[in-house]
């Protein structure tokens, strides 16, 4: 968890692209239900079925090329 004082920052966004651009090939993650659109307007898709784990819902998701839409 980010704490309060640095939030709305960016800063989660910009740790995922610092990641995610030094990578070779897929990257693939199991997001949060409720993240879902927050990780689409980072270039990944879903790649299969909703599940759950330790009773939070989960969206499967992957990048296959580097374009950040949002900063």
């Amino acid at each position: 968890m980010t704490d309060p004082g640095h939030r709305g920052q960016g800063l989660a966004a910009r740790l995922v692209r610092h990641v995610t651009e030094r990578q070779s090939g897929q990257v693939v993650l199991d997001a949060q239900a409720h993240l879902h659109n927050w990780y689409a307007q980072l270039g990944f898709v879903r790649d299969g079925d909703d599940f759950v784990e330790d009773g939070i819902a989960h969206i499967p998701m992957r990048l296959d090329s580097v374009s950040h839409a949002v900063e």
